[in-house]
């Protein structure tokens, strides 16, 4: 048995219905979530429950207005709609379809046409291309070259760039390069040698006290008459005596000094002729050895030698000829050289020379690859520039759009043949499924006979093969146009026939049965409402083993159907009211017959009671039961206008002008108690105190 229910919580106030019985009646309002607590019972529990739900005749009944009869049962209303469903789609699918001359497949046949005339002119490109590239370009193509091997490339186009075409073209037409041995070029800086040179240059040979000499040709003088006064003690030029001790003080001076730095100039002399000669041997770099992709850079390194040579040889010129100053006036102070050399230029080139020779090594052992690249690169560039002005890209994704295209509509005219194929195995299909009613059927007009005159009788129809196919016949005997069946009359007929089906030996299942009825009620005069309710008391004075739910808004109908509801087995029965608050509904539970109410009237006192003392209703809630209360009150009593004399409350309740949802009233700041005072007056006023009092506590 079903003992809790869970609630959607945007429609209760609550999400949980508990301390379910054998039998339940829920009365609630419309708008107060009824079918919902119907939809949940359903969805929750129908995998466990065999659950029947009777909510009006629209699951039970369906019209066939082309054969004027009725569809009944619940298996032949949910087939009819689809009988007619596939026989409709039968029809429209053929004419969907059509053939070559319309419908889809002319559609078909027009769009082969395009897709054929596109690959058509994609195809003439091919060949012309292909022809165009065997001759023009056959060291990249070869001569074999046609319009599969073009189509197969197209997929390889790529754009190069200036940079890239130009290397390509070196590359492929490299030959093969003997690298040989790369040059270990030497040199030296010649920072040492200025430095050198320029000591020699500030050298100043100081005289002897004894010596003194006016200018540097008089030392000169001097010095190379020494040798010829040798032997001689006097003068070869003036006749004066030498002595030795004079010959012996010139001697050391012009042998020690002058000697000592004349030498040094010498060496220096040679040093700078070996660093002429070694700066020379820096021959230029052998391009030959080297890949044409690399002449250019041959070129800029031997530019760099050659102006390092040049710089070297100027350095050495200029220190060569201060030597040379200095030889020739060596007892003088010759200015230095304002000269460097650190040799970075020369390690920076030989740098990017042993670079470059490791890279050119590298390349050379690849020269196949790079050939191929090369290729790859030139013919790629040439596919690419004849499609784009071709517009290839364009064409071919018309084709991949007319294709597209093609395939939609083939798919699409596939699933149209299969929809139609399954359309008809479906329609006979639907047709062998429907059931037979005639034992319910005799049980209805059995129970609809009762009705007197307002009876009618359903008579199985011969006009079709459908099983469940009815035409109604009148009180008389005579046939009636089904659109002339009354709602009240389909919604008795219906529950008439899920009452008879409650019992179904084909339909029942094994698992517990589950029957809900959500406000069985549905437009039914006063004589199908006592059918409709002595059914259901019947049903519920029977039942042991059926679990109940029966929802309703019509008081009349919750309170006759519980014939004797708290007078005996308590236990096995439960009743809830759904009250409308706000937004969502509250569900109260009702434990005893003083709770309950007995009336309609009796209800709205019950539900006004209930909204007062509900600290979540705000006070505008009360106003609606108390207008239905007023108006009841005013018919059963012949009263024109129970607030006549409250003008105040005449605007606040006014009766007959509001929809019995309407809650939006000027309360001026009136909480509850004050609402009700205003009641309790209109009441006094119109000398029914009393009443008021009995129902309100």
């Amino acid at each position: 048995m079903i003992e809790n229910i869970e609630l959607p919580i945007d429609r209760f106030s609550t999400n949980r219905l508990d301390n379910l019985k054998l039998k339940n009646f829920i009365y609630g309002k419309n708008g107060t979530g009824k079918s919902s607590i119907a939809t949940c019972i359903e969805e929750q529990y129908s995998e466990d429950y065999d659950v029947r739900v009777f909510q009006g005749y629209e699951r039970i009944i369906a019209e066939q207005g082309q054969l004027n009869s009725i569809t009944l049962g619940i298996k032949n209303v949910e087939l009819q709609p689809k009988i007619e469903e596939a026989e409709a789609l039968v029809l429209d699918l053929q004419k969907e379809l059509g053939n070559k001359e319309s419908g889809l497949y002319k559609d078909l046949n027009n769009q082969l046409e395009k897709v054929r005339q596109v690959k058509s002119d994609l195809d003439r490109f091919f060949i012309n291309s292909a022809r165009k590239l065997k001759n023009e370009n056959s060291e990249l193509v070869g001569i074999t070259y046609n319009k599969n091997g073009f189509k197969s490339d197209i997929s390889l186009r790529k754009k190069a760039s200036d940079e890239e075409r130009i290397t390509a073209k070196i590359n492929i037409n490299q030959a093969i390069v003997e690298t040989g041995v790369m040059i270990e070029y030497t040199c030296e800086s010649l920072e040492t040698y200025i430095e050198s040179v320029n000591q020699l240059l500030i050298v100043d040979i100081v005289e002897p006290t004894t010596l003194k000499f006016n200018s540097d040709v008089e030392r000169n003088w001097v010095q190379s008459g020494i040798s010829l006064h040798e032997n001689n003690s006097t003068c070869l030029f003036c006749g004066a005596n030498l002595s030795p001790e004079r010959k012996e003080v010139l001697r050391d001076y012009f042998n020690d000094a002058v000697k000592t730095t004349s030498q040094d100039i010498v060496k220096l002399f040679d040093e700078l002729e070996r660093l002429r000669t070694a700066v020379k041997k820096m021959i230029n770099i052998d391009e030959s050895r080297f890949m044409l992709i690399f002449h250019s850079q041959i070129k800029d390194l031997n530019l760099q030698l050659s102006e390092i040579r040049e710089k070297k040889l100027n350095i050495l010129d200029v220190i060569e000829a201060k030597l040379k100053e200095k030889q020739s006036n060596i007892f003088s102070i010759v200015e230095p050289v304002d000269l460097s050399d650190n040799n970075k230029d020369f390690d920076s080139f030989f740098e990017s020379y042993k670079a470059l020779y490791v890279d050119n090594y590298n390349r050379s052992s690849e020269l196949e690859n790079i050939k191929k690249t090369a290729r790859d690169i030139l013919l790629n560039d040439l596919i690419y520039q004849i499609c784009d002005l071709y517009g290839y890209s364009k064409k071919n994704e018309e084709l991949i759009l007319e294709k597209a295209e093609l395939d939609c509509k083939e798919g699409y005219i596939k699933g149209k043949e299969q929809d139609l194929q399954e359309a008809r195995e479906k329609l006979n299909s639907l047709k062998k499924q429907t059931v037979d009613e005639s034992i319910a059927a005799d049980t209805i007009n059995r129970l609809l006979a009762g009705l007197g005159n307002k009876s009618f009788t359903l008579v199985k129809s011969e006009l079709d093969n459908h099983n469940g196919s009815y035409i109604i016949h009148d009180y008389n005997g005579a046939v009636r146009d089904i659109k002339s069946l009354s709602t009240g009359e389909k919604n008795i007929v219906a529950f008439l026939w899920f009452i008879c089906n409650l019992e179904n030996i084909e339909l029942a299942e094994a698992k517990p049965q589950v029957v809900v009825f959500d406000d069985p009620m549905n437009s039914n005069d006063d004589t199908t409402q006592y059918l409709i309710i002595s059914q259901l008391q019947k049903l519920i004075r029977d039942n042991e083993d059926k679990q109940i739910f029966l929802l309703t808004h019509n008081v009349h109908f919750y309170l006759n159907t519980r014939y004797k509801y708290w007078k005996n087995k308590l236990s096995r029965k439960c009743t809830y009211h759904l009250i409308k608050n706000g937004t969502h509904t509250d569900i109260k539970l009702i434990s005893n017959e003083t709770q309950d109410f007995r009336t309609a009237y009796d209800a709205l006192w019950r539900e006004l009671n209930w909204l007062y003392n509900n600290e979540d209703a705000k006070p505008e809630y009360l106003l609606n039961p108390i207008r239905r209360i007023l108006e009841t009150f005013e018919k059963f009593n012949c009263i024109d206008n129970m607030c006549r004399n409250f003008s105040e409350a005449e605007k606040l309740f006014d009766v007959n002008s509001h929809s019995i949802d309407d809650l939006e009233a000027e309360l001026n700041g009136k909480d509850k108690s004050a609402i009700i005072d205003i009641l309790k007056k209109v009441f006094s006023d119109n000398h029914s105190l009393e009443h008021f009092k009995s129902h309100w506590n």
